[in-house]
């Protein structure tokens, strides 16, 4: 999923806006059963330019996105958090 988004970020600097699209496309067939966002959020606005290309009626009711949209606080990490400890050298 990664590798997809940084290639269509790639493809979209050399202007093939197509190939980008088709990669943000299938990179969000693959997130959206997951539930994963963080790699989307990771690449901020750059991303974004491609997302907002993306045929959203097209896509809405499909896999990728619900036909309503998920209430604001739906969204639960499906791995739980590290704990504290973890997070400093010993």
């Amino acid at each position: 999923m990664e590798l997809l988004v940084l290639r269509a970020l790639a493809e979209k600097e050399d202007g093939d806006w197509a190939s980008a699209l088709a990669d943000v496309r299938r990179a969000l067939t693959i997130a959206a059963p997951r539930k994963y966002v963080r790699v989307f959020l990771d690449e901020g606005r750059e991303l974004g330019a491609l997302i907002d290309r993306l045929d959203m009626e097209q896509l809405r009711g499909s896999r990728l996105l619900p036909s309503t949209p998920p209430a604001a606080c739906d969204v639960t990490p499906d791995v739980p958090a590290a704990p504290r400890s973890a997070w400093t050298k010993s």
